[in-house]
C-alpha cells in the first residue's frame, strides 16, 4: 500500500515539474547566464533569450499583452538549427519542436502579462535592466 501511494506522490511531483518546464525556461532567459553550463544548457539559454528578444521587438505588445500569439521567425529558426549541440537528444530538435517550445513560452508570458496590473514596459523592466519594449507614438489631429 505505501509503495502505490509513494508512486501516486511521484507521479503528482512529475506532472507539477512537467508543467512548469517551460515556465522555467521562460525565466532563465531573464537571469545572468552562468558561464559553466553545458552546450546542450546554452542552447536552451539562447533559444529563451530569443523568444525574449523577439517579445519585445513586436511592436503591438502594449496593446495586444495576454492576446499576443508570438510566432518563430524563419530567421530565428535557422539560427537554431545551426546551432543545436551535439548532445543526447539533439535529433529531436526540429521545426516543429522549436515552434512548439515558442508556442509554450508564449502562453507563459500570456499567463503572466495578463495578472500584471502593470504596463509592459514596466514588466520587463522588473524582469531585466537589459530589455525595453517599443514605445507607441499617437498622433493626434486637430
Amino acid at each position: 500500500m505505501e509503495r502505490k501511494e509513494n508512486s501516486v506522490k511521484d507521479r503528482k511531483a512529475w506532472e507539477i515539474s512537467e508543467q512548469e518546464r517551460y515556465r522555467l525556461l521562460y525565466q532563465s532567459a531573464f537571469l545572468k547566464k552562468p558561464k559553466d553550463v553545458d552546450a546542450t544548457g546554452q542552447f536552451l539559454l539562447q533559444l529563451a533569450s530569443g523568444f525574449v528578444e523577439d517579445l519585445t521587438k513586436e511592436p503591438d505588445i502594449e496593446l495586444l499583452r495576454e492576446n499576443i500569439s508570438l510566432k518563430l521567425t524563419e530567421d530565428r529558426k535557422e539560427k537554431l538549427l545551426s546551432s543545436v549541440p551535439f548532445a543526447l537528444g539533439s535529433e529531436y530538435v526540429s521545426s516543429e519542436w522549436l515552434e512548439n517550445i515558442y508556442c509554450n513560452l508564449s502562453a507563459v508570458f500570456s499567463e503572466d502579462i495578463e495578472k500584471y496590473d502593470g504596463t509592459v514596459a514596466f514588466y520587463f523592466a522588473e524582469k531585466s535592466q537589459n530589455l525595453s519594449v517599443p514605445e507607441r507614438i499617437f498622433f493626434h489631429l486637430v
